[in-house]
């Protein structure tokens, strides 16, 4: 059986990466990647669907959804704050909360052939190029 990754990261995600963590969540710094107020939303319990979250925790995650974005728009630079739910490399019901900077659009050619901006393209092309560390790696961090 393999670990779930973001179990593995609530277990043993370095401190100073996690802004918030109470019983049901956990809000943290997208470590792997070198965008500047990328976080990560998940719910501490393993879950796969959505649809399995306590009415607690869906109200409880929904709230911090809400700060967390809220708090991200604020920074310099960002135009916008995309939302993403995935879960194609890791089952574990996560949040990606991503904001988009000014020329990030330009930089990662992230329009379509009418000069619109492809918010699914740009995370896909934004995964890529600001990549920092292999995922695989966090746990060595929590060791040092």
């Amino acid at each position: 059986m393999s670990i779930c990754q973001t179990c593995e990261m609530v277990d043993t995600l370095a401190s100073p990466f996690v802004i918030y963590q109470d019983d049901l969540l956990i809000l943290s710094h997208c470590v792997d990647m070198n965008v500047p107020g990328y976080l990560i939303l998940s719910p501490v319990r393993h879950l796969v669907r959505y649809d399995d979250l306590t009415d607690n925790e869906a109200v409880s995650l929904a709230l911090l959804l809400k700060r967390a974005v809220h708090a991200v728009s604020q920074l310099v630079g960002v135009e916008k704050v995309y939302l993403l739910n995935l879960g194609e490399l890791t089952e574990h019901v996560h949040f990606h909360i991503f904001p988009r900077y000014g020329g990030m659009c330009d930089d990662l050619n992230a329009k379509n052939e009418k000069g619109v901006i492809d918010g699914a393209l740009l995370f896909s092309q934004a995964r890529k190029a600001y990549k920092v560390i292999d995922v695989l790696w966090i746990n060595g961090l929590s060791n040092n």
